[in-house]
């Protein structure tokens, strides 16, 4: 799984480096051949890459993709794609569980890609409670890690010997049959074992809010187990916090069940969730009076000045800009000159540019697939909820003009 660390030092690695994207995926008939298909498009797009490449980079440059063909021959991907960071003392290898798009580039390392797949599949957390144990898991970039475990600490051994007394047999039946006594034993038995699921439950909650204390380090808690089981968890959380939790009341027995069975089990469920919550998503949007604009042109402007809260995305959006050599300003205007500054002007892609124009002006992206996605396109394929930004004025002596307050 990518690392934080890892994805905090990428910006940082020096140029020039060769960065290489690509599908691996063995479901891919073409993958599957003596030469995987993607061998075969990384020599080909390496090739006329090659004849951009400065002379004086050149034979760097083939000692990188040198090294990445020799890496792939000696280890048969197994993961769904990754992207490789090569350079003169750089070798970083991210694993993707998703499908990735083959690119191939020379100079700054191109993260524009892996942001786009961090965008588009947010991080989720997974709790799993049966009558053992509760387990922790972080699901993200398609794959399932276990955080932490937490085992039902109460023992009743002793409580059953001195509160149930002695199993008592019937004359009538083959079998032995075994009675709980009534009355005050009983009723002592189950206020114990009351406390200690409610101790129980408590614990799980607090591990939930500690590994997961904001909605900035993933997108929706699934809590899975039986419906009391889930039920008591979801009372010892906050009331703020509860609506972050998406209840799967299943019954999973006294047994842990595999990594690899919760992910194949869980997958769909994520799944319908997202959909349903992007869909009600860019209904909002797109019903929204105020607050919120609609396009690429609009939204871009928007993202550019500041004033764009977060950006809905359809998730195949494509669409050609144009950025200045001077200002930086992205646009879709035709003609050289820069719209802001008359400065000249080179050709960029809304895919490439968007995450870390983004980042840069610290707004958030939701990417939509299926039926959002659909209704987005219909309005222009993306759209921006905005700022409230509050004008104030500024203390006469500063003499410059009004102070913007978000």
């Amino acid at each position: 799984m990518l690392q934080p660390s890892l994805l905090r030092s990428l910006p940082e690695i020096p140029s020039p480096v060769l960065t290489v994207y690509l599908g691996t995926d063995r479901a891919e008939s073409d993958n599957r051949k003596l030469t995987p298909g993607y061998m075969t498009w990384l020599r080909s797009q390496a090739s006329a890459l090659a004849g951009t490449v400065a002379p004086k980079e050149k034979k760097l440059f083939l000692e990188q993709l040198a090294r990445v063909e020799e890496h792939l021959r000696a280890h048969r991907p197994r993961e769904r794609g990754f992207v490789i960071f090569a350079g003169p003392n750089t070798w970083e290898m991210v694993s993707l569980q998703l499908k990735v798009r083959n690119e191939v580039s020379w100079g700054r390392p191109a993260l524009s890609q892996l942001l786009w797949l961090m965008d588009e599949h947010r991080a989720c957390a997974i709790v799993v409670v049966i009558r053992k144990g509760a387990r922790f898991y972080l699901y993200w970039l398609g794959e399932l890690v276990e955080l932490e475990e937490k085992e039902f600490g109460g023992d009743i051994s002793e409580w059953k010997k001195k509160d149930l007394g002695k199993f008592e047999r019937t004359g009538t039946r083959t079998l032995p049959g075994i009675h709980k006594p009534r009355g005050s034993q009983h009723d002592v038995f189950d206020h114990r074992m009351d406390a200690q699921y409610q101790h129980f439950y408590r614990e799980i909650a607090e591990g939930i809010q500690l590994h997961w204390p904001d909605k900035e380090s993933q997108r929706a808690v699934f809590l899975v187990g039986l419906e009391h089981m889930a039920n008591g968890v979801l009372e010892e959380l906050p009331v703020a916090f509860r609506e972050r939790v998406v209840p799967v009341r299943e019954d999973l027995g006294w047994g842990w069940i595999s990594r690899a069975q919760l992910q194949k089990r869980m997958e769909p469920k994520i799944e319908e969730w997202e959909r349903k919550r992007e869909i009600a998503l860019v209904d909002a949007l797109l019903g929204s009076e105020r607050g919120a604009v609609l396009g690429i042109d609009e939204s871009l402007v928007r993202l550019q000045q500041g004033t764009a809260r977060s950006l809905v995305v359809e998730n195949d959006l494509e669409s050609g800009l144009h950025r200045c050599e001077k200002c930086g300003w992205l646009d879709r205007v035709a003609g050289p000159p820069c719209t802001v500054c008359g400065g000249k002007r080179q050709a960029a892609s809304l895919r490439e540019e968007l995450p870390e124009l983004a980042r840069r002006f610290r707004t958030s992206i939701e990417i939509v697939a299926g039926e959002a996605a659909r209704k987005l396109h219909e309005a222009g394929g993306m759209g921006a909820w905005l700022r409230q930004i509050e004008i104030l004025p500024v203390p006469q002596e500063t003499d410059r003009g009004a102070v913007l307050r978000e």
